[in-house]
C-alpha cells in the first residue's frame, strides 16, 4: 500500500493540457529592381587659370546623372551612391580629378507601375595642376527594398 501511495504522488496521472494552433506561413517574391543610366553624369567644360576649382552639379541640374529604376510596385526604396569618392582620370594624364559629395534625389517609394526616376549629383574638385583632357571614371548607384 505504501508503495501505491508512493508511486501516484511522483506519478501523478496526467493532467497537463495541450493545445495546438495552426498559423500562416507567407513569403511575397519581389520583382528584381533594374537600373538603367539615360543620362551620365557631366560637368561643364572649363578652363582652369589659376588656382584650384570646385564644380558641383546639382540634383536638378541638367547636367545630373538621370537613372529610370522599375521594381515591384508601389514598394518604398533606399538609394545611394557606394563610394565616397572616386577618381576620374584622362588618358596621357598623371593626375587624377576627385569627385566626392554624391547627392542623391530620388523617390521613398516606386509608382503604381514599379517605376520612378533617379537623379545624382556631385562635386568634381580640380586642381591647378590638372593637365587638359577628357576624364572619366565611374561609380555606383545602388537601390534597395525598405
Amino acid at each position: 500500500m505504501l508503495l501505491l501511495v508512493i508511486f501516484s504522488v511522483f506519478n501523478p496521472v496526467s493532467s497537463v493540457m495541450a493545445t495546438d494552433q495552426v498559423f500562416t506561413v507567407s513569403l511575397k517574391l519581389l520583382k528584381p529592381i533594374i537600373i538603367v543610366e539615360t543620362k551620365p553624369l557631366l560637368f561643364a567644360d572649363t578652363i582652369i587659370t589659376s588656382g584650384s576649382s570646385d564644380f558641383t552639379v546639382h540634383t536638378n541640374d541638367p547636367h545630373a546623372a538621370k537613372f529610370n529604376i522599375a521594381g515591384s510596385a508601389n514598394k518604398n526604396v533606399d538609394t545611394m551612391v557606394v563610394e565616397e569618392h572616386i577618381a576620374i582620370v584622362a588618358p596621357k594624364t598623371s593626375k587624377p580629378i576627385t569627385v566626392d559629395g554624391f547627392t542623391v534625389r530620388a523617390p521613398v517609394a516606386l509608382n503604381g507601375q514599379g517605376k520612378g526616376t533617379i537623379s545624382v549629383g556631385g562635386t568634381a574638385h580640380v586642381g591647378v595642376d590638372s593637365e587638359n583632357g577628357d576624364y572619366m571614371g565611374a561609380a555606383t548607384l545602388r537601390v534597395v527594398y525598405q
